[in-house]
């Protein structure tokens, strides 16, 4: 329709050369006002429910001239999701920045999942500048007018100190809130404040209830700590075979920790038969993904010839990703391997690795929010592991 009302237009417009030049502007007017209009102006409100209607059958074509003419008239939920195609690509250009300004408009004008979005991109550095202390404020203004969502992801901040003080207390005020309303998010961090006893009296049997709320949600975090309460009996009468269930359930989600623990458990035998060729599946998917622990495991595997050809060559470069991470474990683990190095290197099999990984289950397996700790436990365990080693010096 509207390429027909051009093609017109242009006829009349042509036509009305033969004129007299004084005559030509107000002969095309004159055609012009003939020609009946295609596109009849929309009202704001009208332009955002055929928006939102075409966004929702994912016709972003159709989508996004309406959702722009509705947010320019100021609608701030035509804004919101005009943000959210800029951050997801659809139907634009992946525009981060662009994204923060649309969300920003709605955001401002009190539209609490928009304060919510606006939150996360600061708190990640989405098209702003990082800054997880502006990013916890418009979080606690959603979280304020009561969306759920808000309150499980500014509680969890509280509980790590991230843009706010650390402060149990406040994280346990939003996180009630938000797990009342069944939110995943602040079920899980409801579940780790009564495993590690902060701010409330430590409660296995109430953090297993919680962490089973969210994982019910297919929250792997969640899974993947209830897999450690059954590995080491916290709340439930220890069971490898059920921690091995939850794990797994949490790894074919994505879940990076639970696939490192996966992959450490095979290289074992706990919970599962031993099978290097699973661990070492499990472990790079682990290492793929960024995890800090795994590819310490995989350094080990290549060190100590653990269902590969041994390579210390390979083994540094595992503990090298690792401590390029700031990772102390894998810079003490550099710097032994080079002794063995030194040393002329051991047969395979010769040294503890299998122990060495099950040090990584006995001081991670149900991480704290406290990694310096974790380390500490993890180092401590090695000192007594790796003493057969050390003799064979």
């Amino acid at each position: 329709m509207q390429k027909a009302a051009r093609r017109t237009s242009n006829i009349i417009a042509i036509l009305a050369c033969v004129f007299c030049a004084g005559d030509l502007i107000a002969t095309i007017e004159f055609a012009q006002a003939q020609v009946p209009s295609t596109a009849p102006s929309l009202s704001v409100e009208e332009a955002y429910r055929r928006g939102n209607e075409a966004y929702e059958r994912k016709d972003y074509a159709a989508a996004l001239p309406l959702l722009r003419q509705a947010a320019d008239g100021g609608n701030a939920d035509a804004q919101l999701i005009l943000g959210q195609m800029y951050l997801n690509g659809e139907g634009v250009a992946e525009d981060e920045a662009q994204a923060a300004i649309w969300v920003r408009k709605a955001a401002t004008q009190g539209l609490s999942l928009a304060q919510y979005l606006l939150g996360l991109q600061y708190v990640n550095g989405w098209g702003v500048t990082k800054d997880p202390r502006q990013g916890a404020g418009w979080l606690l203004k959603a979280a304020e007018q009561g969306l759920s969502l808000a309150q499980g992801q500014i509680g969890g901040m509280y509980i790590k100190g991230e843009g706010v003080p650390k402060d149990y207390a406040q994280a346990l005020v939003w996180l009630r809130k938000g797990a009342d309303q069944n939110d995943s998010v602040a079920q899980q961090f409801m579940g780790v404040l009564y495993r590690d006893g902060l701010g409330v009296p430590q409660d296995y049997g109430e953090a297993l209830a919680w962490f089973r709320k969210a994982a019910a949600q297919g929250k792997t975090f969640a899974q993947n700590q209830i897999g450690g309460m059954y590995f080491f009996g916290h709340g439930v009468p220890k069971d490898e075979e059920e921690a091995v269930k939850w794990w797994r359930l949490a790894a074919e989600g994505g879940d990076a920790r639970a696939q490192s623990m996966l992959g450490m458990l095979y290289a074992i035998g706990r919970g599962v038969p031993v099978d290097y060729a699973k661990a070492m599946l499990w472990l790079r998917k682990s290492a793929d993904q960024g995890n800090e622990w795994a590819p310490i495991g995989l350094g080990s595997m290549y060190r100590d010839g653990l269902g590969v050809p041994q390579s210390y060559t390979k083994a540094m470069m595992w503990y090298q990703k690792a401590a390029s991470k700031g990772s102390a474990v894998a810079q003490m683990k550099i710097a032994e391997t080079q002794q063995l190095m030194r040393m002329g290197g051991l047969k395979p099999g010769t040294a503890p690795a299998s122990l060495e990984i099950a040090c990584f289950l006995t001081g991670f397996g149900i991480p704290t929010m406290d990694e310096v700790a974790d380390a500490r436990r993890y180092e401590e365990c090695l000192k007594k592991v790796l003493a057969p080693l050390k003799r064979l010096q």
